[in-house]
Parts: structure tokens; sequence; C-alpha cells
């Protein structure tokens, strides 16, 4: 990897603490977001949603879920021995997505891929923990974050890849985020490496821009 790494800053949803009333409100101005989830999250009342229930595109907060689960199967996130297969490069081949550079054979641990994962959208560290964790199996992956997120009451959701890239069958709802970037939250380990700014891998320097 070379670098110089900045974060991909994605809002689909907003969680909010006592700052808002907590009750629901209608703002007499123009609200340009066509999905709104807009949570009270000490009482857990919606202040305000939009299109909350309507199917939307996931893209980058699909990563969430692929932390969530890489979290829940690891038992040691500094263990050096996920390498990075090449298989994973061939779906990115020709376009432009966020990445983190991490060439073929690169050996990481889970910890310095969440933070690739997370600070930088990286989309082949979301693939390489998905081969990882799904025991060379990236599909196998994809069934845990679906069976995941009925298990958190996401049921308007479906995942086909862990990475984001479109695909018409791979939504979400702004309700559905709600619930999943919730539960996310309370895993242990997520909000560190979420709220962090700046991490450094072998001397390479990963940057939020938030």
């Amino acid at each position: 990897m070379k670098k110089k790494i900045f974060a991909v800053v994605l809002c689909l949803i907003v969680l909010t603490s006592a700052i808002v009333p907590a009750y629901a409100v209608s703002p007499d101005f123009d609200v340009p977001a066509k999905f709104i989830y807009l949570v009270n999250t000490d009482t857990d009342t919606v202040v305000y949603e939009k299109n909350a229930e309507e199917r939307a595109i996931p893209a980058s907060l699909t990563k969430i879920m692929t932390a969530i689960i890489a979290l829940q199967k690891t038992q040691n996130l500094d263990a050096m021995d996920i390498k990075a297969p090449g298989y994973i490069y061939n779906e990115f081949y020709g376009i432009g997505v966020s990445n983190a550079e991490i060439a073929r054979g690169e050996v990481f641990t889970m910890r310095e891929l969440l933070y690739a994962l997370m600070l930088n959208s990286a989309c082949e560290a979301a693939s390489i923990i998905a081969d990882y964790v799904g025991g060379g199996s990236i599909p196998s992956f994809v069934e845990m974050m679906n069976e995941k997120a009925k298990e958190i009451g996401a049921l308007n959701t479906n995942f086909v890849n862990a990475h984001g890239l479109y695909d018409e069958n791979q939504y979400t709802t702004a309700h559905d985020m709600y619930l999943i970037t919730k539960y996310a939250l309370e895993q242990p380990g997520f909000l560190e490496i979420a709220n962090t700014k700046n991490y450094t891998i072998e001397g390479n320097e990963l940057r939020t821009t938030k």
C-alpha cells in the first residue's frame, strides 16, 4: 500500500440525542434528502421520517454490516494472518472504486482491514474481509450479512456483496439502516474504529476527512 488514505463520509440516517425534541416534528422547510429517519436515541423516539420504508441503494453503508460480521466472527483482531487473495480484484478491474491500494498477497490483521474499511471505505478491504471470514467464499459471508440483517429486524434489506457497489438486488431502507447502525454501535470496537481520524499501517497513514 502507498499512502495517504482518505475516508468517504456518507449519510443516510441520523442518530440524535436530547438536543432534539422527543416527539415527532414536521419541519416548515424543505428537506432535500430523499430518505430520512431521524431518531432521538435517548428515548428511541422517531423525530422525523421521510420515505423511511422505501427501498434505497445502501452503497458504502453496506460496509457497516461488513464490519459487524467481521467483529463478531474474528477472535483475534491483531493476528497477522489475512492475505489479500488475487481473485477479488477481478471485480474492480477497469472501474473506479474507493480503495486502500492493497496489493495482491499483502498480509494484514483484521484490525488493520477494519480501519481501511471504515476510514477509507476501501472496497478491496471489504472483499478481503468477506473472503477470510467466509472461509474462502464471499457468498458465504454475504449469507451471514443477510442472516444478521433479519436477526436485527432489518427485514427490507438484502445484500449481495460486502463492499456496496451497485447491484439491483442489493437494497435497504432508511429505517433498516438505522437498525443496523444502532446495532453496530453496540458492538465492542466499532465506535472506536468509526471515530478514529488517523491510523497508521506499517508506516502508512489512513486518515478520515470527517
